[in-house]
């Protein structure tokens, strides 16, 4: 790991470690920071097509990678807490973090490996909607 790397490692592991004790505002926090990431790597994709592989190995890229390196304990805790009613959650966060793993070299490109890690995301995102919206209509 590049040292650059290691600083945002640790950069956004003491913002996540300032403020944030519970599992539940954890896993929020990851999916919305994890959410802008992604939001702004497409932004670049879609500005400079060809460019996929500066941007995946650039710092926006190198951050959605992080994050959700970072972010899958607490993600998986959270789905954990959640019981029977957050497995999809736990599979969608798997299969994602799978992609983001090995995405990068089994794509054909680097743009294709955002695009496939940006798709996963956003399963997860719908799934942790599902838990939460689900959690506050049983209130």
């Amino acid at each position: 790991m590049s040292q650059h790397t290691e600083t945002l490692r640790r950069n956004y592991q003491a913002l996540v470690d300032a403020s944030l004790d519970s599992i539940d505002a954890r896993a929020a926090f990851h999916l919305a920071h994890i959410e802008e990431y992604w939001s702004r790597a497409l932004g670049f994709l879609e500005l400079a097509p060809a460019e996929g592989s500066s941007i995946l190995a650039g710092d926006i890229g190198q951050i959605v990678i992080v994050a959700t390196d970072l972010a899958s304990p607490d993600v998986q805790a959270f789905a954990m807490s959640r019981g029977a009613s957050a497995r999809h959650l736990s599979q969608a966060w798997e299969k994602y973090s799978a992609i983001m793993t090995i995405g990068s070299q089994a794509a054909a490109t680097a743009s294709d490996a955002l695009r496939q890690g940006a798709v996963a995301f956003r399963a997860v995102q719908r799934a942790d909607r599902s838990v939460r919206e689900g959690e506050s209509r049983s209130k």
